[in-house]
């Protein structure tokens, strides 16, 4: 075995067509520390069982199409480094809540009927949003509800008149400037974990930058408020 790889035995869920279970099959997969689960995949397809199906597209944890169950937890296959799951066993499985087509294929019917009675949209608050980062936070924080089962919350379109007795607002506020928005930002291990420590940091240090900045520029309206009209 070349020097820095390890040898680990993937059970995968096997079906035929129409989702017909065949049981487990066990397959052993020579790794380097850096590979992933959708990679040992296809080393399996490519030199073990040429008949075992999956799905991938991008395969830069973008586009989502590689998710399947590993070790009971749903997670992309294109970004689970093996390595990082402690075990020399991986039990690789399709989503559970999902019709199976083939082996880890499922059918995406049922998640493209929601998505058309949800219509949803993505809509950043200001266009030098960078699309890139803010999709990877969303599908990271998405993932994280799935695997923790947290509730949904309300709509917020249907919340803008929760008020209490007194007329307070109960709804959870958004944070109302950028400098509460980084506060906000800077404890969430969510979005660290999404976007990595080092792009993580550079990002966060741009943004105080950009921040502290915008506290020392005096705009047009204060200039028109308290000068010009003094």
């Amino acid at each position: 075995m070349p020097l820095g790889e390890q040898t680990y035995r993937f059970r995968i869920a096997r079906s035929a067509a129409a989702g017909i279970s065949n049981g487990v099959q066990q397959f052993e997969v020579a790794l380097e520390d850096r590979m992933t689960v959708l990679d040992a995949l296809f080393l399996v397809q490519r030199r073990q069982d040429p008949s075992i199906s999956f799905r991938c597209a991008c395969r830069v944890g973008m586009c989502g199409t590689c998710a399947m169950s590993i070790d009971g937890v749903p997670r992309l296959a294109c970004k689970t480094r093996v390595r990082t799951l402690a075990t020399d066993t991986v039990h690789v499985a399709p989503l559970p809540n999902l019709p199976v087509v083939k082996d880890l294929v499922v059918s995406l019917e049922p998640f493209f009927d929601q998505w058309k009675r949800t219509l949803p949209k993505f809509r950043p608050p200001d266009p030098s949003c960078n699309p890139y980062l803010a999709l990877a936070a969303m599908l990271k924080t998405g993932l994280d509800g799935i695997r923790n089962r947290l509730p949904l919350p309300e709509p917020a379109d249907d919340r803008h008149d929760e008020l209490d007795a007194e007329g307070a607002d109960v709804a959870d506020p958004l944070p109302a400037t950028l400098g509460e928005a980084l506060e906000e930002l800077n404890w969430d291990p969510v979005v660290r974990e999404a976007l990595g420590q080092p792009i993580f940091e550079r990002f966060l240090t741009a943004k105080e930058q950009e921040w502290q900045a915008f506290g020392r520029h005096i705009s047009s309206w204060e200039l028109s408020r308290y000068l010009e009209g003094a």
